[in-house]
């Protein structure tokens, strides 16, 4: 057990030199020997989980320990550590997950060849889970580990974006929605008219969308432009439209990566061919898909039926409308 001791001491310790910076910094441990270098690098992954990582390298440039900690949008820590021989070769590792309060709940280390898993039990004790008794130290352990954090907090988490993702957190532990959200992309329109179809292989569509209570439900306008040739003059349809949307998914979980709506469509529709051109009311609907990419970045495919009377012939036209984008949030 002992050993379980030395090591978790040794790796905690050598990070109680890290700064906040992405150049080289003299180590002034002495485990590596004369001329060892640190570097802590901070960064936010896809997820959003904030990550703090700690490079020890010898006066070769060989990375002798690396030492990821992780903190996830909940505010929960871990720690992963890695100790290598002056070869390269990894001779230990230790992982560490913390609850809210910054205590150790789950302990791994792995020494040359032999794995050991602490885990916390209701007693607050750290035992092994093959019956090896309680975690030595334990106390020293976590009050090492709570100085840590509070150092990486004072010297490396200010230069990073607080936890914030497009879809945050309101009280009562539901989701907000994004407040605004922007679309734009290809769009492809088939009109159906007298048993005749008509396609229109260009256009373009766009819309804005404002949620008012960051829920569910979102408003905005919605419009498109489609052109065919016929007879080498452009017949263009357009649409410019007022949009409602309704957003499916579990508002206790936020930053899904597939966000599904349903939305209405009402406004005006168009059309203009040479010198003729005629209009009307507008009226429709349709599901959407968004994917995310990243935190403000994702792509939407949308579908749409729409019709519109036309007041100067007082023909009614149907519409299929097609779209895939980029969306912005």
């Amino acid at each position: 057990m002992k050993i379980y001791l030395l090591i978790t001491v040794l790796f905690l310790s050598l990070f109680r030199n890290a700064a906040a910076q992405e150049k080289p910094e003299p180590y002034e441990g002495t485990e590596y020997g004369a001329g060892a270098t640190i570097t802590t690098t901070v960064t936010t992954d896809q997820k959003l989980n904030k990550i703090v990582t700690v490079v020890i390298r010898d006066k070769d440039k060989t990375i002798r320990q690396t030492d990821t900690w992780t903190n996830n949008v909940k505010g929960n820590w871990s720690l992963e550590v890695e100790v290598r021989s002056v070869g390269g070769k990894t001779t230990c590792k230790c992982s560490y997950i913390m609850d809210e309060n910054k205590n150790v709940v789950r302990y791994e280390t792995w020494f040359s060849g032999s794995k050991s898993i602490f885990v916390r039990a209701a007693s607050g004790e750290l035992h092994s889970i093959d019956g090896g008794g309680k975690f030595p130290e334990q106390e020293e352990m976590e009050k090492r580990i709570k100085e840590d954090l509070k150092e990486i907090g004072e010297k490396t988490i200010p230069s990073l974006e607080p936890h914030e993702t497009a879809c945050s957190k309101i009280p009562g532990g539901e989701c907000q929605a994004p407040k605004t959200r922007v679309f734009a992309g290809y769009s492809f329109l088939t009109a159906f008219a007298d048993n005749k179809t008509e396609r229109f292989p260009l256009g373009g569509h766009a819309s804005f969308i404002f949620n008012p209570g960051r829920r569910r439900i979102g408003v905005g306008i919605d419009a498109s432009v489609h052109t065919k040739k016929i007879n080498d003059e452009n017949l263009a349809r357009y649409f410019v439209l007022g949009i409602g949307s309704w957003y499916f998914g579990d508002l206790k979980k936020c930053d899904r990566t597939f966000r599904p709506d349903l939305h209405i469509l009402a406004g005006w529709g168009g059309e203009k061919y040479g010198m003729s051109k005629g209009s009307g009311f507008a009226f429709g609907g349709g599901p959407g898909l968004e994917i995310k990419l990243s935190k403000h970045i994702g792509i939407k495919a949308q579908a749409d039926y729409i019709t519109v009377k036309f007041a100067e012939t007082d023909a009614e036209l149907a519409h299929m409308r097609g779209t895939v984008g980029a969306v912005y949030w």
